[in-house]
C-alpha cells in the first residue's frame, strides 16, 4: 500500500522539487500538488491523501491556522509542517494545532520521508529540544 501525499506550498518550484524527491521512495505517491491554499479542501476531498505536507508560512495563509482548521474537517489526515524556521513557539503551535510532524527545510529529503512514514504509522515527529515529553525527533514513539 502506498502512502498518498498532498503537497501545499505557495512556491511552485519548491512543490515540484519536493514531489520529484518524494517519488523516488517506492512507498510514497504524491497524489496532488498545490500552490494556492484556497484550493486545499477540494483537493483533500477529491484525492483523500493520508498525509498533507504544508508550508508553515505562505503569502496570504498561515500553515498553523490551516492545520488547525483542516484537522477539524479531516481529523484522520496526518499533517507534516515544513518550515524554514526552528522557533520553539512555531513548533509548539504546530503540535497544538494537530500536526503530526515538524520538519525544517534545511533537513534532508530522507528526514522528510521518515517524517511522512512515521506520521502515517501514527507517530509524532518533532525536534527533540522543542517538545520535550511528547515526542522525539526521528524516534518511533506512539501518540
Amino acid at each position: 500500500m502506498k502512502i498518498k501525499v498532498l503537497l501545499l506550498d505557495d512556491h511552485m518550484m519548491m512543490v515540484q522539487g519536493i514531489k520529484q524527491l518524494l517519488e523516488h521512495d517506492r512507498v510514497i505517491e504524491v497524489v496532488s500538488t498545490l500552490s494556492n491554499p484556497a484550493e486545499i479542501y477540494d483537493e483533500i476531498d477529491h484525492h483523500r491523501p493520508n498525509i498533507l505536507i504544508i508550508d508553515i508560512r505562505m503569502k496570504s495563509y498561515n500553515g498553523i491556522s490551516l492545520t488547525r482548521n483542516i484537522k477539524k474537517t479531516f481529523p484522520e489526515l496526518k499533517i507534516v509542517i515544513l518550515s524554514g524556521y526552528e522557533y520553539d513557539e512555531y513548533i509548539y503551535a504546530a503540535y497544538n494545532a494537530g500536526a503530526a510532524a515538524y520538519v525544517k527545510k534545511e533537513n534532508s529529503i530522507n528526514e522528510l520521508i521518515t517524517a511522512v512514514k512515521q506520521s502515517f504509522a501514527g507517530n509524532h515527529v518533532f525536534p527533540q529540544h522543542a517538545v520535550k515529553g511528547c515526542c522525539m525527533y526521528n524516534l518511533r514513539i506512539k501518540k
